[in-house]
């Protein structure tokens, strides 16, 4: 064991000490002359110019903007040269379900302004100049009417006292405690007010003329429709609050025109055709959508994977690159919702897919913005060779981070030339969700999905996210990344299956020293309690599974000859043993802290009945519903039912306990995987949680008997 974690601190010590080390690369199915050639082919300013384009419209996830951004997209795939390039539609209305995610309606504006007329006439906002005033969903009006501040306006108190019916609120709502939605349900919905005026913002006081974006989700509560909302800088709200605090009558004048209606989701989808594994494919995907401008938000997504589509093609097509065996899919989709209703509709297609890489924020000029590059690891639930994979990539160029004044020197430094020519600040860390890579994990179609992205973003949802805050160079490197991490999949064969199984068996071992560290962490209490002796157990055993289960996810892309299931065999065996020593280490361990008596032992303890008929119990999903579980498909506390669950587990614990439902595992099974993962889980609770699943025609139960 001290062996391992010496080996897996040198190789750190060598991947982040000192300037770039001269060896050749050792990357799965990549030669160096390879990576040069991608390094190379790669732009970061094309992608700049496809950015520079998508800013110019304003894309809500239903709308003509959106629209046009995917014409756009469609032109440039067919004249790059991708092929099947396809415009997927999928009807969306507000109430048509897509797995258990509800669509969105066609939002559409023809015109909209917000001025002050009282005590003085001034403009505060106009659609035309700036979209991001008006609040997605807005409806129409003409009104004019005081202005009352609630505060923050996100909780029932901040409206004590204060007569808000056929008034326009004042609200800062910061983005910890709501957005401009729950002021809008407690002034409008609940209170009667005519709408919303919110000066929200994701900072203190840093950028005061900056305007975050926001939306209206609740269309309609308790048979009364939703209205509208302005959203304003901070300076703005200032200085309205000032007049009121003087004592003047404010009024506003709010005008609105505008339609909800039907319409679709629209998703963009163009290939490179694989040869004899053409079945399998590695999909990368970015969301079209959102407010004008939203550059790096995401239109540096979209450019980024229409520039990887072309570097390899490119490469392709000269023989750099091996004809890929499998097939490399692109779309572009509306975020998370056009995502759930193309796996809705294409289930197996879905399947087909090895991978998933998702860019999402990734052109950040990474001074301007505050920001760091982040590649996010598959959750337990998908444990997958894919994140070995991108470990080893995302090292190997962030040793060749470029040397002031030598970048010449280093053929493996990515910087472009109008770019900044600063270290590449990244990272691969732990599951986080919120884009489109988690609708793949959740439910019943299991494809690893990793996400690129940048955070945090100072210009995040805001007026202020425009292509001057883009950088050539984060855009090139993020081409670079993708490409490669394709590579080394798309043309697998034996001698690089074997450097990919070698990969993962150094990282499964890696992580198994870190789950042996998390299990000792429970045990060092004084003493340790038979529930602490359970868990550190339950840590180590779950480990060695999800272990398993990456070797599992890189032999079953791979052409299994004598060697290399050989090979494959070796690193089962290697696993279970340090799996053994690691709980040989836990006992010893027990023995040091109980003064060398061994008045502990890791074993199991006897089952509790609750936890002998939580075993016997097997959840198994409806295929219909093949997505996560959208929290809000079920009992919402805005309609004053609040299920038993909520509160008590976190949105990561609902989503992987989702995740491990496979028809195989029981409930008892369900909660020691989480538990492992997240930290110790209340079976009660996941039984409560699985049974309002049942009820809510999600899941069934099956019984193995006894």
């Amino acid at each position: 064991m001290r062996k391992t974690v010496g080996l897996i601190l040198v190789c750190l010590f060598i991947v982040s000490s000192g300037r770039p080390q001269r060896e050749e690369p050792t990357l799965p199915g990549l030669t160096s002359e390879q990576i040069m050639a991608i390094i190379d082919a790669a732009s970061g300013e094309r992608a700049l110019n496809h950015i520079r384009r998508l800013t110019l419209l304003h894309r809500w996830f239903v709308s003509e903007g959106y629209h046009q951004a995917a014409q756009y997209i469609i032109e440039k795939a067919r004249e790059i040269g991708l092929r099947d390039v396809t415009l997927h539609r999928f009807p969306a209305d507000g109430k048509i379900l897509y797995s258990t995610c509800r669509s969105l309606p066609r939002w559409t504006v023809r015109s909209a302004r917000l001025s002050l007329v009282s005590p003085l006439k001034k403009r505060l906002a106009s659609w035309e100049e700036n979209p991001i005033t008006l609040a997605s969903n807005s409806r129409s009006a003409n009104i004019t009417a005081p202005l009352v501040d609630v505060g923050e306006g996100t909780q029932a108190s901040d409206y004590d006292g204060k007569d808000v019916q056929g008034k326009l609120v004042l609200a800062s709502s910061p983005q910890g405690k709501g957005r401009i939605d729950l002021v809008h349900r407690l002034a409008v919905l609940e209170r009667g007010a005519e709408g919303v005026v919110s000066y929200r913002s994701y900072h203190l006081d840093d950028f005061p003329d900056l305007v975050t974006w926001d939306h209206i989700n609740t269309l309609e509560f308790n048979g009364r429709p939703s209205t509208f909302g302005f959203c304003l800088s901070k300076r703005t709200g200032w200085e309205l609050k000032r007049l009121l605090l003087k004592g003047e009558k404010v009024s506003l004048h709010a005008e609105v025109d505008s339609e909800i209606s039907g319409g679709h989701f629209e998703v963009v989808s163009a290939v490179i055709p694989g040869t004899d594994l053409a079945d399998q494919e590695i999909w990368f995907i970015a969301h079209l959508d959102h407010c004008q401008p939203s550059a790096n938000d995401n239109a540096s997504g979209s450019a980024a994977i229409l520039e990887t589509a072309q570097t390899l093609l490119e490469l392709c097509q000269k023989n750099v690159l091996p004809k890929p065996r499998m097939t490399l899919r692109f779309l572009w989709v509306p975020e998370i919702w056009g995502t759930y209703a193309f796996i809705a509709k294409y289930p197996e297609e879905t399947r087909k897919a090895i991978a998933v890489i998702n860019l999402d924020m990734v052109g950040e000029h990474q001074k301007r913005c505050r920001s760091v590059f982040r590649v996010t690891r598959t959750p337990d639930s998908t444990a997958s060779f894919l994140n070995d994979l991108l470990d080893v990539h995302l090292k190997f160029l962030l040793a060749h981070n470029p040397e002031p004044g030598k970048e010449l020197s280093d053929a493996y430094a990515v910087v472009s030339p109008w770019g900044s020519h600063d270290d590449w600040n990244a990272e691969l860390i732990p599951y986080s969700g919120g884009s489109d890579h988690f609708v793949f994990m959740g439910g019943v179609i299991r494809v690893p999905a990793t996400m690129f992205g940048s955070w945090p973003d100072d210009f995040y949802h805001s007026s202020e996210d425009t292509p001057d805050k883009c950088d050539p160079t984060q855009l090139r490197r993020v081409v670079v990344l993708s490409t490669m991490t394709a590579s080394s999949l798309m043309s697998l064969d034996s001698r690089s299956g074997l450097d990919l199984l070698d990969l993962v068996l150094m990282g499964a071992k890696g992580r198994l020293e870190e789950s042996f560290g998390k299990s000792l962490g429970l045990l060092r209490k004084s003493p340790p309690s038979n529930r602490d002796l359970r868990e550190a157990l339950n840590i180590i055993d779950w480990a060695e599974r999800r272990e398993q289960a990456a070797l599992e996810s890189t032999a079953a892309l791979l052409p299994l000859d004598d060697g290399l299931r050989q090979r494959f065999q070796g690193c089962q065996k290697e696993i279970r043993q340090q799996s053994v020593t690691l709980r040989q280490s836990l006992s010893e361990y027990l023995t040091l802290i109980n003064g060398g008596e061994r008045k502990g032992s890791v074993s199991p303890a006897e089952r509790s009945p609750e936890e002998i008929t939580a075993s016997r119990l097997i959840p198994v999903r409806n295929p219909a519903f093949p997505g996560p579980i959208w929290d809000g498909y079920l009992a919402s506390p805005a309609e004053g039912q609040d299920p038993a669950w909520r509160g008590t587990l976190s949105e990561f614990q609902l989503y992987e306990i989702g995740a491990f439902i496979d028809g195989r595992r029981s409930i008892l099974d369900i909660r020691n995987a989480v538990s492992a993962e997240c930290g110790p889980t209340s079976l009660a609770v996941i039984l409560r949680y699985l049974k309002d699943l049942e009820q809510a025609g999600l899941v069934n139960f099956l019984s193995p008997g006894p």
